[in-house]
């Protein structure tokens, strides 16, 4: 019988972060899918929160060139916008657990200041030889955008509905 593909973490003593993640069949697919998704990916080390990976939407959302992304830790590039959501998402980064969350969370900017909403997955990849975790950000910047103009003509309608006499 045939070893299942399994994922292989980057070499610690060699220094070499962009090792391939599978081997086997599923190598280019894996490969594939962790590109071309429309989500920005952060695979990360569950217990220092570094991030070891990313795709190109990662890069594109964030500014940040992938370099500068490997460098950085997941919770100096995620941010809770209420602070009770904060504790659930150092939950979501340590533990086994999966963890989502429609919206609530801003994902950094390189822009000084900038933030851009995102909605968050957080789960576990059990790997030999190690737990990795996966972060997929969605950006939700156009459903917020939506909302408001929802409740923008809600408002109005509301309006011109109590100026109507019977």
């Amino acid at each position: 019988m045939d070893e299942p593909a399994v994922a292989q973490m980057p070499s610690a003593a060699s220094g070499d972060r962009h090792s391939r993640m599978l081997s086997g069949p599923l190598e280019g697919l894996a490969e594939s899918l962790f590109k071309e998704a429309g989500d920005a990916l952060f695979l990360f080390e569950p217990d220092t929160c570094q991030i070891l990976e990313v795709n190109p939407t990662a890069q594109r959302l964030s500014g940040y060139s992938r370099e500068e992304l490997l460098r950085m830790q997941t919770t100096s590039l995620l941010q809770a916008e209420w602070a009770d959501a904060n504790s659930r998402l150092d939950d979501a980064h340590r533990h086994t657990m999966s963890f989502h969350a429609r919206d609530g969370f801003l994902l950094r900017t390189r822009q000084e200041g900038v933030f851009v909403p995102v909605s968050l997955t957080i789960t576990r990849l059990h790997v030999k030889p190690r737990t990795l975790g996966l972060i997929t950000a969605r950006d939700v910047r156009d459903q917020r955008d939506a909302f408001l103009r929802l409740k923008k003509v809600e408002t109005e309608m509301r309006r011109v509905l109590t100026s109507v006499s019977d």
